[in-house]
């Protein structure tokens, strides 16, 4: 089912079912799809409160990054590619 960026804002993605916990793998995380898509439909799906209360992404990749370095990756992902407003409440969330 698809929920656009408005439903963020009506009560209709609050009404559907949350998963149970979840750990997400995206192997080759540094790359394009990752940075253009997945992340930031992982981002948008946090702020609509689809996403499991506990869920953990683990990012694959030929890059040798520690935590740190691939979260500046995805919040820079986020910043060019996020359809939604990436401020520091809702990056501190999904971070």
């Amino acid at each position: 089912m698809a929920v656009s960026a408005p439903d963020a804002e009506s009560d209709h993605a609050r009404d559907l079912p949350k998963p149970g916990p979840h750990v997400l793998v995206l192997f080759g995380a540094t790359g394009d799809l990752a940075r253009r898509k997945l992340i930031p439909g992982l981002f948008h799906l946090e702020q609509v409160g689809l996403m499991p209360d506990d869920y953990r992404i683990v990012g694959a990749s030929l890059d040798e990054l520690d935590d740190e370095e691939f979260r500046a990756r995805v919040r820079d992902a986020l910043e060019e590619f996020c359809r939604m407003e990436v401020d520091s409440e809702n990056w501190k969330t999904f971070s």
